[in-house]
């Protein structure tokens, strides 16, 4: 019930709740991040290779060894791309809070500078945010190298994709 509501909605009762510093900012993107997550990882979880979960039933796995050794490994693809989902959902409302709740970031950087009319100072503000979304995806997709080595594939060209 909460996941169709847009976590900028919840601005008002987040400065209510948790006046004007950076905990707003921080619940915010902790709902917009908390769903992409959950519902990816549910997906992925759901998803999993019947023949793998036969396989363990038949090695004579318990809980704790089906979870570790077959449920995390095969619902990583989906919980990474749940993570990529939630960084760039995170920095939108990272800067929106910024915007609204919070004196201090980018966000306020950004908005400050539109509403003195400094428009020398919103470009370098927007750049910014764009590198530092850029580097929080390509710092996940690095994580998502080194831990799912064994799903790389390679292009047509030879290179790993």
């Amino acid at each position: 019930m909460l996941r169709p509501i847009p976590p900028v909605s919840w601005i008002p009762l987040a400065i209510i709740w948790f006046g004007i510093a950076d905990r707003p900012a921080i619940f915010l993107v902790f709902l917009g991040a908390f769903f992409p997550i959950l519902m990816n990882t549910i997906h992925g979880v759901w998803t999993i290779d019947r023949n793998l979960v036969r396989a363990a039933s038949m090695m004579g796995a318990n809980e704790r060894q089906f979870l570790w050794n077959v449920v995390v490994p095969a619902a990583l693809p989906s919980i990474f791309a749940g993570l990529r989902i939630a960084i760039g959902s995170a920095w939108m409302l990272t800067v929106r809070a910024e915007m609204v709740a919070v004196k201090s970031g980018v966000g306020y950087v950004l908005w400050d500078s539109y509403y003195f009319l400094r428009y020398d100072m919103v470009i370098p503000a927007m750049v910014s945010i764009g590198l530092l979304g850029y580097l929080s995806d390509w710092a996940i997709k690095g994580l998502m190298g080194s831990i799912l080595r064994w799903q790389r594939t390679t292009t047509v060209q030879g290179r790993e994709g």
